[in-house]
């Protein structure tokens, strides 16, 4: 055998050995493309009836699903024009010589105060929504 049959020889058994490599490279890199794109599919929507509650009742499990990588959407049902803190906001800005708020300038102040919270949390703000019911007049069916 001579000597340049000798090399293609042993270029053929290097690339041999080295095909089952370069193979569990391309399979190990689609594989994490997967898993990245799986990671990606998990898709979780709170919906918070109130500013506040995104925070209070669900804030723990918003930032788990933040921290799992999941795609994490809040949806703000009201702006809140039936809180109770309305008045009590008011009876103190009188109480400190401070004209009164209007239930607008209310409502402006608490999603203003939501969507800190929220950013605050990890929460992409295109993932914010925010609708505009009549706080305590939606129903379960709706």
């Amino acid at each position: 055998m001579n000597l340049a049959s000798k090399k293609r020889i042993y270029l053929l058994k290097r690339i041999y050995l080295l095909l089952p490599i370069v193979f569990y490279l391309i399979v190990a890199g689609c594989s994490n493309q997967l898993i990245e794109e799986k990671i990606k599919e998990n898709v979780v929507i709170f919906y918070s009836p109130h500013p506040d509650d995104e925070t209070l009742s669900m804030g723990a499990a918003i930032l788990h699903h933040i921290d799992q990588g999941d795609e994490v959407h809040i949806v703000l049902l009201t702006r809140g024009s039936a809180s109770s803190a309305f008045q009590k906001v008011n009876k103190r800005l009188e109480k400190e010589g401070i004209s009164p708020l209007s239930i607008e300038e209310f409502m402006q102040a608490r999603v203003a105060e939501f969507k800190h919270a929220v950013y605050a949390m990890g929460v992409h703000p295109g993932h914010v929504h925010i609708y505009d019911y009549t706080d305590g007049a939606l129903k379960s069916s709706e």
